[in-house]
């Protein structure tokens, strides 16, 4: 029977989250917002002339090749402005991976927070919330990176913490399967974005809990290298591939050395990172939807993706990227009221049945990947934030299901507030509706 509800609720998120994807999809056939920079980058796959971006090349790479096996013709420069027409198939086909990939992530949160939890009620909560985010919706329909950045980030964290399951012990196929797959998909996540590397820190500080828990040095020592040594082969091997096919001069020479092509890939990899770490640094240009970190949180300044006008002077067609209000708000109130249960616990040595571990793991899961920003002087934007985000959304699930569950409440009035909060979450999706699919 437990098999079967599992089984009931992640087809019910499945179909939401292809519905809440997919509708009114590749709407406007018109360039939005950075897929004048991602569309311009996936199109030298094709006419493999060189390229400079501030960000690692996998995700490009991702969409390129889905784009090539779905024969697109990227040959036209068509994404020089925002709201430059483009040929519908041409971006479908580049539109169609990120929001695949927007559906699973949705499967990904619910597995993670079982796996973290242990509890039904948190993962249907947390994939819920990640579900009906209207800031994860908009920027996963369009050419965008952060969904593949979110997804094998937490991915690289779910196998790590899977692997270790005692089952796993007399499989040690499996396990080593899992300790691999959480290095390749850890290696993927920094190959897309440096922001990824975050996730890094946070493996270490999973393996170094497992060593704590399970006191086997040897087995640290090799996952440690395993985990690690694969996820930077990965780093490497993408730029191989990226090197391998831009073969053609191109205006990514511009930003780099006369020498560049004449180096050996060793030279040109060290190059190149050298150079994406200095324009990275170096951004200083205003933008009108730049927004500060203290703002994130809250989901203040919204970010404008684009605009058509109508007959109606009143009324134009519209899409902002902004967040679901009442998933962030109660997302941010939970890293506050964590913080309050740590210091309970450190300073008033309160002994509440917390899982101390997973409370720990997601409040520093959402502090490092915010209190970083704090530091950075360049221009910053609200999709940043998205990875401490979803740290907060498990958080806010976990504690939810926790103070539920301490309350001797029938089932029948625990799914009363489940609804509830549940009706709170979709009110808050349809207040940005229009805005959401530019209707």
């Amino acid at each position: 029977m437990k098999i079967k509800t599992g089984l009931i609720i992640i087809l019910i998120l499945l179909g939401l989250a292809l519905l809440t994807r997919f509708f009114y999809f590749n709407f406007p056939p018109e360039v939005v917002f950075d897929e004048v920079h991602f569309g311009s980058f996936i199109r030298s796959y094709f006419t493999h002339e060189n390229y400079f971006d501030i960000h690692p090349p996998l995700g490009k790479i991702i969409i390129a090749g889905f784009a090539k096996i779905s024969r697109a013709n990227l040959s036209e420069d068509g994404f020089k402005n925002i709201g430059h027409e483009y040929n519908k198939k041409d971006l479908f086909a580049m539109r169609f991976l990120p929001a695949l990939m927007s559906v699973l992530f949705v499967l990904i949160i619910y597995f993670l927070t079982l796996k973290l939890t242990g509890a039904k009620t948190a993962a249907f909560v947390a994939a819920f919330m990640v579900l009906f985010d209207n800031a994860l919706i908009v920027h996963s329909r369009f050419v965008l990176l952060d969904i593949f950045l979110l997804s094998f980030g937490f991915l690289a964290f779910y196998f790590l913490l899977a692997q270790e399951e005692k089952s796993f012990d007399k499989l040690r196929i499996r396990k080593w399967l899992f300790i691999i797959l959480s290095g390749l998909f850890l290696g993927m996540c920094c190959s897309i974005k440096w922001t990824g590397l975050s996730a890094v820190l946070l493996c270490g500080l999973i393996m170094i809990y497992q060593l704590y828990k399970n006191k086997k040095c040897k087995e640290f020592f090799i996952k440690t290298a395993a985990v690690f040594g694969l996820s930077l082969l990965v780093y490497i091997l993408i730029f191989a591939i990226h090197f391998q096919l831009l073969n053609k001069s191109g205006y990514g020479d511009n930003y780099l050395s006369p020498e560049f092509k004449n180096k050996n890939f060793i030279g040109k990899l060290i190059e190149t990172n050298e150079k994406m770490y200095q324009y990275n640094a170096g951004i200083s240009s205003e933008h009108p939807f730049a927004s500060a970190w203290k703002q994130w949180p809250f989901g203040e300044k919204a970010i404008f993706y684009w605009m058509k006008s109508t007959d109606n002077p009143n009324k134009n067609l519209e899409i902002w990227l902004k967040g679901n209000m009442a998933v962030w708000w109660l997302s941010i109130f939970s890293v506050l009221i964590s913080g309050l249960i740590l210091f309970s616990k450190i300073v008033l040595r309160n002994t509440k049945e917390f899982n101390f571990p997973v409370l720990i793991f997601l409040t520093t899961g959402w502090l490092v990947n915010f209190l970083p920003f704090v530091f950075i002087n360049r221009p910053l934007f609200l999709y940043s934030y998205f990875t401490a985000l979803v740290f907060s959304i498990i958080l806010f699930s976990y504690l939810f299901t926790f103070f539920l569950n301490q309350f001797k409440l029938s089932p029948k009035n625990k799914k009363i507030i489940i609804t509830v909060l549940c009706a709170l979450i979709v009110l808050g999706y349809l207040i940005n509706f229009n805005i959401t699919y530019g209707l």
